[in-house]
């Protein structure tokens, strides 16, 4: 399922940079992320998740699933929904190792090798 921003001039979809962030990080952030109602209605607020992908959250009862959920959801929006992501996860203290992982993990791809 693809889900489109309908926001007009939304840079989408997500950059090469962002795409190897969550992809290389993934498992930290499903252990590090905390998403609760609370996160996932400010998240709805701030319009990085629309309605019917916050009832589709709120559904999932165990962390762990919702965290792979919003992973899924994060890396098919906008640069402006990640971006907003983010400063909904700085909000929240428990939230802010997550925060700083999509903002400056230096995703490392299959192309990167040691020169011995």
């Amino acid at each position: 399922m693809l889900f489109l921003d309908d926001k007009v001039g939304d840079e989408w979809p997500l950059t090469e940079r962002e795409m190897t962030i969550l992809k290389s990080s993934h498992s930290r952030l499903v252990q590090s992320l905390k998403i609760d109602i609370k996160m996932l209605e400010c998240m709805f607020d701030c319009g990085c998740i629309t309605q019917s992908q916050l009832h589709r959250l709120s559904r999932k009862h165990s962390q762990e699933k919702r965290n792979r959920v919003m992973l899924d959801v994060v890396k098919r929006r906008s640069l402006r929904a990640y971006r907003q992501f983010i400063n909904c996860l700085k909000q929240k203290e428990c939230n802010s190792d997550a925060a700083l992982i999509l903002e400056h993990a230096e995703g490392k791809t299959s192309s990167h090798y040691t020169l011995l």
